[in-house]
């Protein structure tokens, strides 16, 4: 690292390996070491990336992000596409919203959301978003709940958990609420959760 480098500087000159009026230079090379690393991955990424696309086209393969991408082509407007997938499902329900990304919120907006006759159902909790590895963005949740709501969809929150220890849950209540500050004054918020009485 630039750091171990300049570091060594001293060494380096004292054991003859520099010379005193290179040192300038070589300060100058460690200072820009890290943008060169920076251009030489992002040079090796974009090379990559064209290679694989043209491996996957000459191959006639397809990746799960293709397959994502080429179907939100084809729902341009006026696609006949649209009209084919409206007709075959009127209602669609995606668990797990929040790990979606904006390319799977384009296909289910342009199929369900943006035609009355159709209905869109989606489930997720935005502290729960954990893909953001693979494209997932909480932030393409909030959009679409905003939007959703724009077009006065119903908002629902489950209000009472079925399945956990009691204890587990009143103690995670306590530690989410408002006043520890977890989530901030932002768009994502906890809301507390009752359990069923023990009778």
């Amino acid at each position: 690292p630039s750091e171990t480098l300049a570091r060594e500087l001293p060494t380096v000159i004292a054991e003859g390996l520099l010379r005193d009026v290179d040192a300038e230079a070589f300060q100058q090379l460690v200072a820009i070491q890290d943008t060169m690393k920076a251009g030489i991955l992002s040079h090796a990424v974009q090379h990559l990336a064209e290679s694989m696309r043209r491996y996957k086209h000459e191959g006639g393969l397809i990746d799960f992000n293709d397959m994502l991408l080429l179907v939100q082509a084809a729902l341009q407007p006026l696609s006949p596409l649209v009209d084919i997938l409206r007709e075959r499902y009127k209602v669609a329900l995606v668990d797990e919203f929040q790990d979606t990304d904006q390319v799977q919120w384009d296909i289910f907006r342009t199929i369900f959301a943006e035609d009355a006759a159709h209905r869109l159902i989606v489930v997720g909790d935005p502290k729960q978003a954990i893909y953001s590895f693979r494209g997932a963005n909480v932030n393409v949740y909030l959009a679409a709940r905003d939007d959703l709501s724009a077009q006065a969809a119903q908002r629902r929150s489950l209000q009472m958990n079925w399945r956990s220890y009691p204890p587990l849950i009143q103690a995670l209540n306590a530690f989410f609420t408002p006043a520890a500050g977890w989530f901030g004054a932002g768009a994502i918020q906890h809301e507390d959760v009752a359990t069923p009485d023990p009778d």
